[in-house]
């Protein structure tokens, strides 16, 4: 018996208990979903994104109009405004593909829950979710910097 063999036993076992871990978390995953009908996450997300989008419009409106609506803008008010609009952009299509993600009512539907699981899990959006949260935190660090210089 060479030392290699235990070694690839090992190995194999280990990949057998990541699968089973990975099945459990998706088994779990669509329990919830057909328990609650949606996730925690998909809530706590919908919430912080309905949030973000109502404190960016209130943003653009202060930039508009504060100082009077007939007055034209700062270049680096523009540009506050600019990134302003591209980060609700972002938000909205953010709020599409939590919405899309977890569309359908699944309560109490087994298949429905297993499929709504399986594309949670292993489908595309999450990965898309997560380049739109890197995108709107790189705006929000624009727009950080852009209200702290107008402030200084």
């Amino acid at each position: 018996m060479s030392g290699l063999e235990p070694l690839a036993a090992f190995g194999l076992a280990c990949n057998f208990f990541q699968t089973i871990e990975l099945a459990l978390k998706t088994a779990s995953l669509c329990k919830e979903l057909f328990d609650k009908g949606a996730t925690d996450l998909s809530a706590g997300l919908s919430l912080q994104v309905d949030d973000t989008i109502k404190s960016v419009q209130r943003l653009e409106y202060s930039i508009k109009h504060v100082g009077g609506t007939d007055r034209s803008l700062s270049e680096s008010e523009q540009e506050l405004l600019a990134n302003a609009v591209q980060c609700r952009r972002v938000a909205l299509n953010m709020k599409i593909e939590i919405d899309r993600m977890f569309a359908a009512s699944t309560k109490g539907k087994r298949w429905a829950s297993f499929v709504a699981g399986l594309r949670i899990k292993f489908g595309n959006s999450v990965k898309k979710i997560e380049e739109m949260e890197k995108e709107m935190q790189r705006h929000q660090k624009l727009l950080e910097s852009g209200l702290l210089v107008r402030v200084w």
